[in-house]
């Protein structure tokens, strides 16, 4: 599976000074020269068309049954059908009806190559994946997500492990089956090209002095701007001056987010993480996955920034640094006449099309426009006039963004389409030839030559169906160029920089066919935003960042962080030189009253650590020393797959092996038993273990083990079964199998053990039939599976009375609220519950502790309560009067 970076826990403010900071910042590597991958071809063929383009797009629909979907375990998966693209490689859709992760809360649809022996050594393939649960009646209510991945020996799967929750899948559910469909848009990025760094595990921090950042689904536009404004130190100076505390959340606020990557990319070791500062935007796990217009976001990003630096050192600075001035006019030919206005702008938008390089397009930009004719100019005074209109720069920033438009709506095909013309920049660009012939600057001295360096380009690799943004920047003063791609950074020749950015290249015809297919790549590869700095601004603008304007608040908590990492590490090491040994008595069985036999998790006492080559007769000694047992047996228990523990063999008593060797990822679950009337090691039989549930008492009760031939009816076992319950001899029984903590089946007393699949470990329970008339209390379970399903579902629920005062201070997030009056004390209750209950049983329960009217109370307008009690952590009451 794809991997999945966790975030790591902020350790608590407590443990502040005794942190030694200095400790954990290690000045970063010299940069050095990174090899340029040598580029490889393979030959390939498949049954589908590249369009001229370069566009290969493979679309599938997966029916998933409704009965799989609820029949299937955790990481179950189901595959669809196998598609051959024209480079070679195979893919399916790998549907997860219980998800593939530790939660199994949400439904997971993943893409894997399925050939992997038939590709060749270092093979790549690129496809912007979109995945949709398609809704049955209503298109726009699909669940849509959309990423670029690229696949290759390493990551040959990729998806999405929380699409949706599994409370959902029944309303998608049509013709009885939950529909996926799947569309690959194979780019001409798909060619199989050279390993990627991330499968030969390259240390950028090492090789070029720079870390990346992470790529949450369709983040790399949002990265290549972060690595941009990161390698402008006047700007990261003034987005350190803003006043943060460590009180303050980085997950709302944005200055403090931005604070932390930026603080992370000159530090860590690995790459940056940027899930804090996407949700200091307020985005969704959906917005990760959408991807947005880098400009647009630069100047979201500026604008959001500029307020917040109000007040603060650092007021003033972005439109210092980024803010020019242009004056457009009108002026009238043959009178004395003009009209003129002049406005600000951040950045500045060129055209392509028809422009061969940047020059030329700044021309177009300027470019007068003659108002004759039926356009003649209305001027005051003067009536209609021939005039020229157009524009002209009065000031230049100090750095100078530049948009190329790349994307055009194309009337021939009514659609948007991507401009990949050949586009020029220089390295060094003069602007003098468009700027306002002024004597003096602002402050009296000569205004400063608009001579600029290029400092970044941003590229966008792809079409206008979908892509990929990375960026080139020249972090020093020196010529030394770096690949910034997400996690990967590298050294980057100058032609990397410029000709293969410029666009217009035309496919080569190899004699490999995917040699062709690479320079389609590069001709679609093209720069879509450039950086320049003022020569004469250079020295205020790339400077060394010291470490004494950096807020102490965010060095102690990155040592903090550091520090929790390295222990963590040290537990794992430990973990890995350790088997952890449970062991658990009958006793313990007894008083276990869940699901399964014993909680292995939190109710067996007898815990204790050995190393991986302790012999398992020193094992058996400290069980003998800690339990002072005269004679027992040692049961081994097995991890299944649907996540219980269960007895499986019995250990032989002169046991030679160590615990290594028993152990299962370096855990070993043992289970004494103290009588020896069982042997699983007898063919064609099977030992079962029994509990009894007592529908008086409402609970199970642990009633041993027994030993039955598989080709017995279950039947055959009630008469033993009332006899250990102290049943009468015809009483009817009902028997279930305790599958797991939320799934118990009901089984057939005529049907063979191996019939009903049941084998040693398995749990049965069994009860007396429900009467028709009982004395029990409503809520009583009368049926076993009821029981642990209630297990397995409950939660305790917090009832508040929405008061006029809360319901304007409560957040939404703390609660559902309806319509009505206040409720009188006490103003909370807490009553425990099950997710499963319907809207009605919530309310007269509730009614019952409140002594109010069931009529009356309004919770909220959803029909069950399930979703809400999944979402909420309060309920807020209203009674109607």
């Amino acid at each position: 599976m794809a991997a999945r970076t966790a975030t790591p826990e902020a350790p608590s403010e407590d443990d502040g000074e005794d942190v030694d900071i200095d400790a954990f910042f290690p000045p970063s590597s010299d940069e050095e020269e990174a090899d340029a991958a040598e580029e490889g071809e393979d030959d390939a063929g498949g049954s589908a068309e590249v369009r001229e383009d370069g566009h290969c797009v493979q679309t599938t629909t997966v029916a998933v049954p409704a009965a799989s979907c609820k029949a299937a375990a955790a990481g179950d998966k189901i595959l669809g059908e196998a598609r051959r693209t024209p480079f070679q490689a195979k893919w399916q859709v790998a549907v997860y009806p219980k998800g593939n992760d530790e939660f199994h809360k949400h439904l997971s649809v993943f893409v894997e190559m399925c050939n992997l022996h038939e590709l060749a050594p270092g093979w790549s393939l690129g496809a912007m994946i979109t995945v949709a649960v398609l809704h049955p009646t209503k298109r726009q209510n699909n669940v849509q997500i959309t990423c670029f991945h690229e696949f290759n020996a390493e990551e040959f799967d990729w998806g999405f492990n929380t699409l949706m929750r599994l409370d959902q899948v029944p309303r998608y559910l049509h013709d009885g089956a939950l529909k996926v469909s799947v569309t690959m848009d194979f780019t001409p990025k798909a060619a199989p090209v050279q390993p990627t760094p991330r499968s030969l595990e390259n240390d950028s921090r090492k090789a070029t002095g720079y870390v990346g950042l992470e790529n949450q689904g369709a983040t790399c536009y949002m990265n290549s701007l972060l690595q941009t404004l990161y390698h402008t130190p006047a700007f990261r100076m003034a987005v350190y001056q803003m006043p943060t505390s460590s009180q303050d959340d980085p997950n709302s606020n944005i200055q403090l987010a931005l604070q932390r990557v930026f603080f992370n990319l000159k530090y860590s070791r690995k790459m940056v993480q940027t899930r804090e500062l996407t949700k200091s935007f307020g985005w969704d796990t959906m917005d990760s996955f959408t991807q947005h217009d880098v400009q647009e976001l630069d100047r979201i990003l500026c604008d959001k920034l500029e307020e917040k630096m109000k007040g603060t050192p650092a007021e003033g600075t972005i439109s210092r640094l980024f803010a020019g001035k242009i004056r457009s006019f009108v002026k009238c030919v043959t009178v004395p006449y003009e009209s003129s206005r002049e406005e600000t702008f951040y950045d500045l938008s060129l055209t392509v099309k028809g422009c061969p390089n940047i020059v030329s397009s700044f021309k177009n930009y300027t470019e007068t426009e003659l108002l004759d004719g039926p356009n003649k100019y209305d001027a005051e005074g003067y009536g209609l006039q021939v005039a020229r209109k157009g524009s002209i720069f009065t000031s230049f920033p100090p750095i100078l963004h530049i948009q190329l438009r790349r994307f055009a709506f194309d009337a021939v095909n009514g659609m948007l389409a991507k401009i990949n013309d050949k586009f020029e920049f220089t390295p060094e660009l003069d602007l003098t030839p468009f700027l306002q012939q002024q004597q003096e600057g602002t402050n009296g001295d000569a205004a400063p030559p608009p001579v600029y360096q290029l400092h970044a380009v941003l590229v966008h690799a792809g079409s206008v169906y979908g892509g990929h943004y990375y960026s080139f920047i020249r972090p020093t003063l020196k010529n030394k160029w770096f690949r910034m791609d997400d996690d990967v950074v590298k050294a980057a020749k100058l032609r990397e920089v410029f000709d293969e950015n410029f666009g217009g290249a035309v496919a080569q015809h190899t004699s490999s066919f995917f040699g062709s297919i690479q320079s389609m790549m590069r001709a679609c590869a093209s720069a879509y935003m450039l950086v320049y700095f003022r020569k004469s601004d250079i020295n205020t603008i790339l400077y060394r960042v010291s470490s004494s304007v950096i807020p102490r608040h965010l060095k102690l908590r990155y040592a903090r962080e550091q520090k929790a990492e390295q222990r963590r590490a040290e537990l794992i090491r430990e973990a890995k030189e350790y088997v952890t040994i449970k062991v658990a008595t009958e006793a313990e069985l007894l008083e276990h009253t869940k699901s399964d036999l014993v909680g292995f998790n939190d109710e067996v006492k007898l815990v204790f650590k050995e190393k991986l080559a302790t012999p398992f007769s020193a094992v058996k000694e400290k069980i003998v020393t800690q339990l002072r047992l005269p004679s027992f047996r040692l049961w081994k228990c097995d991890k299944r797959k649907n996540q219980t523990i269960r007895p499986d063999r019995i250990l032989p008593e002169q046991e030679t092996r160590t615990v290594e060797q028993l152990a299962d990822s370096n855990m070993l679950y043992l289970l004494i038993e103290t009588d020896d009337k069982c042997d699983p090691s007898l063919a064609h039989s099977s030992v079962l273990f029994l509990k009894y549930f007592d529908i008086l008492l409402q609970r199970p009760m642990y009633k041993g083990k027994i030993q039955v031939n598989d080709n017995a009816c279950l039947q055959d076992l009630f008469q033993e079964m009332r006899r250990r319950a102290n049943l009468s001899p015809c009483e009817p029984l009902l028997i279930f199998e305790d599958v797991r903590a939320t799934m118990t089946s009901e089984l057939r007393p005529e049907n063979t053990l191996y019939e009903a699949k049941l084998s040693t470990g398995d749990v049965v329970v069994y009860q007396q039939c429900p009467p028709q008339s009982s004395p029990l209390p409503p809520s009583a379970f009368l049926l076993a599976k009821d029981y642990f399903s209630y297990l397995a579902n409950r939660t305790t629920v917090r009832f508040i009375p929405l008061h006029a005062e809360t319901q304007q201070a409560m957040p939404p997030a703390e609660a559902a609220t309806a319509c009505g009056t206040a409720l009188p004390p006490p103003t909370t209750v807490f009553l425990e519950m099950s997710r499963e209950w319907p809207y009605d049983r919530v309310v007269d329960t509730l009614c019952k502790v409140i002594n109010k009217d069931p009529a009356k109370v309004r919770l909220c307008v959803r029909s069950y309560l399930y979703p809400l009690l999944r979402h909420c952590r309060a309920i807020t009451i209203r009674v109607l009067p």
